[in-house]
């Protein structure tokens, strides 16, 4: 807990740093609710898991989906953070980034991947993955999960991995 604050300059940074710290938490857990879900050894597979898990959380968790986008969609936004938050939430992003292209790293290095720019296509991957909410309607007619399937096979043509063996349509 924050200790009260009495100014009015106080009250604005403990709000600022609550909240900031609160897009900070959210960031982990996405990342950590992503790694959790991609267990498959191979590329192909890892990678359709990654891509189902982030679009996943970020359809169950609309508003944190809404957050990032403005607090982090905007590149002059993100620059006039504090400088230990913006630190914090850029380590953040290049951790997911990381990990994602460590996927897609081993999946061209073991042939079963060809792209062009490895930096390019991870960045194109997780902007597809981290607007998906721009446009989902939770009554509409598909769920977090099926969307994550879709996505997940739009993600493998992308990168020109085989078709996986679910059959989803």
């Amino acid at each position: 807990m924050h200790p009260m604050a009495t100014r009015p300059e106080d009250m604005a940074s403990t709000a600022i740093d609550e909240y900031y710290a609160g897009i900070e938490h959210l960031l982990l857990e996405m990342l950590d609710a992503v790694r959790a879900e991609v267990t498959a050894p191979e590329p192909a597979a890892a990678l359709r898991e990654f891509v189902r898990a982030h679009v996943r959380w970020r359809l169950e968790h609309l508003e944190a989906a809404e957050a990032f986008d403005v607090v982090l969609g905007d590149r002059a936004r993100v620059y006039s953070l504090p400088a230990e938050h913006r630190r914090r939430i850029r380590s953040l992003k290049r951790l997911y980034l990381e990990e994602l292209r460590g996927i897609l790293r081993e999946g061209a290095r073991k042939g079963v991947f060809t792209f062009g720019d490895l930096r390019i296509t991870a960045f194109a991957i997780a902007s597809l993955c981290s607007s998906v909410h721009a446009w989902y309607d939770p009554d509409g007619p598909l769920t977090p999960a099926q969307v994550g399937a879709m996505y997940a096979e739009y993600v493998a043509g992308m990168v020109h991995s085989p078709p996986s063996s679910c059959g989803h349509r």
